[in-house]
């Protein structure tokens, strides 16, 4: 019944007071279909017209695990939570991580784990979860596969080759507010450093990045209590008494009209060795959320085609202009680029030469494109008493630019819900200030919905 969605089973509790925790255990056993009774799609990687592949909780079939949890612990380093939904996951088994550029791992040890207790093993079976000792670049959300045979196989796709699966995994959005993060001293740079990439480990959500123009170590995440929670666990997990900046948020840019531009890249000085290159670059705006599209239209020398690396190298050069913006910095999206024209002279063009060119053809050609600013808008939901409601819309639509697409009254007409867009930039400090208009009675979550431009008079 529960798997045709016929019923559903309502259990009461209290988290607070730890009431109704072991009822809960026994309905998932009871209700619950087992791991053989449930088999998961996974997507075939190297085969685009394959449909997705059927994997049952079986032991002879090819191994797939999904890696659900990253923790460090000071002792054994990273553990890997990971549940095999088929095959048998073995102990110094070569493995590949199908959604990680195929790095080979091998487990070094296996452990079965309940609450607080673990028991090593020598293998986790299909529907089975453990925890996994050894890996080096396995990451939350990722998938595990056989190594042995240099790919996964579920069988052969109809592309004549073995089929590389991967599961869903954890889809992260992508963060919208960052801030600068400094370590006390110079000799606690390293540890900050390396305690940070074991949170982008952990948790993909958290991105870190260093400044171009300051040098600054930045850290991004998906709002302020994330980052907080960041801070607080370099300090009392990683012991790195660190310093954060100012919150901020992570804007981008984009352009509103086409442009086009011609650049020469020349170093040739008489008598001394010098680089050339020269191109034409095209620009045009897409629509908001599209992402960005790079096309190379060369008519190189003697109507040639270009070298395989200075086709990369021009391509470099375009991804290096777009990754900061003509305004404030921020990456560039939603903008079509296509390369033209490419010009070279024997001995003088080199990858270096395009790509500078590439990068600073682009640039001035975005300049010319009526560059825009783009913010995050998230969509909030608000909780209040319905007597507060009114001071609450009037905050939301005046004084953060937000706009109410839904109210809702609760049947007993005393609790209210506002559903709206507002920007993020606006947002920063909202906790605080609805305690503030409802006394501490109101709530609010939220969560990234798009990307739109920012009114001209902001």
């Amino acid at each position: 019944a529960t798997l045709e969605l016929r019923a559903f089973p309502v259990l009461c509790g209290s988290a607070f007071r730890k009431r109704g925790v072991q009822p809960l255990l026994d309905a998932i056993v009871a209700y619950f279909p087992n791991p053989s009774e449930r088999p998961v799609d996974a997507a075939i990687l190297n085969d685009a017209k394959a449909p997705p592949l059927k994997l049952r909780a079986d032991d002879r079939q090819p191994l797939c695990a999904l890696a659900f949890k990253v923790i460090h612990d000071p002792q054994t380093g990273p553990v890997v939570f990971a549940r095999v939904y088929s095959g048998v996951l073995k102990l110094k088994e070569a493995l590949l991580v199908s959604t990680n550029k195929l790095a080979r791992e091998r487990p070094l040890r296996l452990f079965e784990i309940n609450a607080d207790a673990r028991a090593e093993v020598e293998a986790i079976h299909a529907g089975d979860i453990g925890a996994i000792v050894g890996l080096k670049h396995t990451r939350t959300g990722d998938t595990l596969v056989s190594g042995s045979t240099g790919s996964v196989s579920g069988g052969v796709g109809s592309s004549g080759k073995q089929q590389l699966v991967a599961l869903s995994g954890i889809q992260f959005p992508e963060p919208v507010f960052f801030c600068s993060v400094e370590a006390p001293s110079a000799a606690q740079q390293e540890p900050m450093m390396e305690a940070l990439r074991n949170l982008q480990r952990e948790d993909p959500s958290v991105q870190v990045a260093v400044d171009a123009d300051t040098g600054q170590t930045l850290v991004k995440g998906m709002g302020e209590l994330h980052l907080e929670i960041v801070k607080h666990r370099l300090q009392k997990h990683y012991k790195v008494n660190v310093e954060m900046g100012r919150m901020r948020v992570s804007y981008r840019e984009s352009i509103a009209q086409a442009a086009r531009r011609e650049h020469t890249h020349d170093t040739l000085r008489l008598g001394q060795k010098g680089t050339f290159a020269a191109l034409t670059v095209s620009v045009e705006p897409r629509e908001l959320g599209s992402g960005n599209l790079v096309e190379l239209k060369q008519t190189a020398v003697q109507s040639q085609q270009l070298p395989k690396d200075f086709d990369e190298a021009i391509r470099a050069g375009v991804d290096d202009a777009l990754l900061r913006g003509v305004l404030l910095g921020y990456a560039m999206v939603d903008v079509r680029v296509a390369i033209g024209d490419v010009r070279t002279l024997p001995d003088a063009t080199t990858a270096a030469a395009l790509r500078a060119c590439a990068s600073r053809g682009v640039t001035l050609a975005l300049q010319d494109a009526a560059p825009t600013l783009l913010e995050p808008l998230m969509h909030v939901d608000v909780d209040v008493d319905t007597a507060q409601s009114g001071a609450v819309l009037h905050d939301l639509t005046h004084r953060r630019r937000g706009l109410v697409r839904a109210t809702a009254v609760l049947p007993d007409g005393k609790r209210t819900t506002l559903t709206a867009e507002v920007p993020l930039a606006e947002m920063i400090g909202y906790a605080t200030d609805l305690r503030s208009h409802t006394q501490g009675g109101g709530s609010f979550s939220m969560h990234p919905l798009r990307y739109d431009r920012v009114p001209p008079h902001v």
